[in-house]
């Protein structure tokens, strides 16, 4: 068959998937508009990633002119603040050029552009394979890529995130480097050694991370030496790539790099200086077993396994064709080493590996079987390539519909305190912080990028703490401090045990406003609070904390049967053997009666009400009874001289204002 009649069914193909892609991520907000009351909270439409709010809250700044108007983002890690990206976000940016079609609405603005930008690696992943000689495999490997369970989740409606064009800009830069290293014309050569180090300029407007410049720059240099093209035609290609990628950008890459490996590859306790590394309570930077990995591109590890063995033999025999696609690989089989999110990029190999037997068996059969027409061959070949979509799209994660990141009570929650609450700083963890920049319009003390630093610790200790004063201490000391003290102590070789030490010996007042914020997702995160604040810098371990949030399906005489528990109220048994010590039913977040038990050993009982209706029975131990975040959060006992309740929704969220 000529070259133009398979580009077009190869074209239409691409372009069946994209709309597909596109159509099924937008029918997800669809679904969203039968459950209103779960996704939409007056102006504010779900997001289903907590960096959203990031992204969300530079684009309105943006095109309300305020984003350049101060170097530091005074909402962002209080009080020492953090640089803003310069320039804007690309991602904010084009959310802003977009929310003038949306009425001014950038949450819809972020939400419509999804469909769009995820589904767009499609084009340069087909046209790669296809100019590489397997054009089924670039089909099939866009479709199970775009679909897979990892990329799927990562780039579903409501994720308003980075990886929406993380595949998509790598494989444009290869895409331009492969036709760089095939050209015979000089300045096709040089036109696309130009447009690869342009595509990483925008990769970096787009991720910041200048470490891929740098590895696409090598990669450039390795395929054109390897097609023997002259010295001089290399170095003017090195030399355009770096102009158009811009040259800083490469040098940071080298850091940026050597960052990544660190962090990627000895995700360890601690981190430099000795403090527990929050990495270890972060379920997405966790290693998962070979097979659960697998399981992330299509339901079946066994094909998921074949069809990158598949690829990896098709690439050997014509690995120069593939060298400059590499990189994405590689990233991709980061996923059996390190964090289980590089799994998207593994999975479009995966598909292509399927395809490309189809285009063995296509080039197979165009020179052994004269007698039928080329194109009666490729129909079939498209008809096969439909059936395995449809086969294998039961197999990958498309009927997936995502949750909101951020239950719609608490989301209220942040509207009233926008509106009732006197400015001030926010005491919690990091991971709304995002979303309560954006919608609370508070400072916080830490958040979604700088959760990696030793105040973590700390508000995690004052959680998890039964000492209150402890809490309203930490608070006292990086209000005025900040971080100041603690990195001069880092310079000066100080150990972690002896920050801490210095920390607890603190005795100032607060100076400005703080607030304590509760919300109801921190019960089931408790074990990570644990995990960094109870942390031994001794035996390099942490205490043992049991908390079990349970609902309830019914009770009949003081017998709650919760999450296939019997939990015996008049006699204080779990189950009719493990013992209770103690069980407190606690209304709107105020503890209303406390029943104790002749038990030494067992478990406390909570019975948490919101009004007359049952939210929880949450089963513990001493450890998570007696903190902090129980005491006050659910119990409502709080030290009146320390603390002055501002605002309650419970079970949703609850406010603290520390007394000055």
């Amino acid at each position: 068959m000529d070259k133009k009649g398979k580009f077009i069914i190869v074209f239409l193909l691409m372009i069946g998937v994209f709309v597909y892609s596109a159509y099924v991520r937008f029918e997800q907000y669809n679904k969203w508009k039968e459950q209103r009351s779960i996704y939409f909270v007056e102006n504010y439409p779900a997001m289903t990633t907590l960096d959203a709010y990031y992204w969300l809250r530079y684009a309105k700044e943006y095109d309300n002119g305020l984003y350049y108007k101060t170097d530091n983002d005074t909402l962002r890690y209080y009080p020492d603040e953090t640089e803003k990206p310069r320039p804007v976000p690309f991602l904010s940016f084009l959310i802003a050029k977009l929310s003038s079609f949306t009425n001014n609405n950038y949450y819809y603005a972020g939400l419509f552009l999804i469909p769009i930008l995820a589904s767009l690696f499609i084009i340069p992943f087909s046209l790669y394979f296809y100019y590489a000689g397997f054009p089924f495999g670039g089909i099939l490997g866009s479709f199970i890529g775009t679909f897979s369970y990892m990329y799927f989740v990562r780039s579903s409606m409501g994720r308003v995130d980075t990886d929406l064009l993380n595949i998509f800009f790598p494989v444009l830069a290869s895409l331009f480097i492969f036709f760089s290293a095939k050209n015979e014309d000089t300045k096709k050569v040089y036109l696309f050694s130009a447009l690869s180090g342009l595509s990483m300029l925008f990769f970096y407007w787009w991720y910041f991370h200048p470490g891929f410049t740098l590895i696409y720059f090598g990669v450039l240099l390795v395929v054109l030496f390897l097609e023997k093209k002259p010295i001089k035609v290399i170095l003017k290609s090195a030399g355009l790539f770096v102009l158009f990628s811009n040259p800083l950008y490469l040098f940071y890459g080298i850091f940026n790099l050597f960052g990544f490996i660190i962090n990627y590859f000895t995700v360890s306790k601690e981190n430099v200086i000795g403090f527990p590394n929050i990495l270890q309570t972060i379920t997405e930077a966790q290693h998962k077993p070979i097979k659960e990995v697998l399981e992330y591109i299509i339901n079946s590890p066994y094909l998921s396994i074949l069809g990158l063995i598949i690829f990896v033999i098709f690439a050997a025999l014509k690995w120069r064709k593939f060298l400059a696609i590499v990189p994405l690989f590689l990233l991709g089989l980061l996923a059996f080493k390190s964090s289980n999110r590089f799994v998207m990029f593994l999975a479009p190999f995966a598909g292509a590996g399927i395809g490309m037997i189809i285009d063995y068996a296509v080039e197979y059969a165009e020179k052994n079987f004269k007698k039928i027409k080329p194109l009666n061959i490729n129909l079939i070949a498209v008809a096969i390539v439909v059936l395995l979509c449809v086969g294998l799209g039961k197999l990958t994660a498309k009927e997936y519909v995502p949750k909101p990141s951020i239950n719609p009570g608490i989301i209220k929650s942040f509207i009233d305190m926008n509106k009732k609450l006197e400015k001030g700083a926010i005491w919690s963890w990091w991971d709304y912080g995002y979303a309560i920049e954006d919608i609370v319009g508070f400072p916080v003390y830490h958040d979604g990028g700088s959760q990696g630093s030793p105040k973590t610790y700390f508000i995690a200790k004052s959680l998890i703490t039964d000492n209150q004063n402890k809490l309203y201490k930490y608070i006292s000391y990086f209000d005025n401090n900040g971080m100041n003290e603690i990195k001069e102590m880092i310079d000066d070789n100080k150990s972690a045990p002896d920050i801490v030490k210095y920390v607890d010996s603190y005795e100032g007042l607060p100076k400005g406003n703080n607030y304590v914020l509760f919300t109801m997702d921190m019960i089931s995160k408790f074990p990570a609070y644990n995990f960094i604040g109870s942390y031994n810098f001794n035996t390099k371990t942490s205490q043992e904390v049991v908390v079990a949030p349970l609902s309830c399906q019914k009770v009949v005489k003081g017998v709650f049967e919760c999450d296939g528990n019997s939990i015996d109220t008049k006699n204080g048994l779990i189950n009719g053997k493990i013992p209770v010590k103690m069980f407190d039913i606690a209304k709107n977040g105020k503890l209303v009666s406390t029943k104790k038990y002749p038990f030494n050993t067992g478990y406390n009982v909570e019975l948490l009400l919101k009004g007359n209706t049952v939210i929880y029975i949450i089963l513990s131990d001493d450890n998570f009874y007696k903190s902090n975040f129980n005491q006050m959060y659910l119990l409502g006992k709080y030290d009146k001289k320390l603390f002055e309740e501002v605002y309650n929704n419970f079970p949703f969220a609850r406010v603290f204002k520390v007394k000055k």
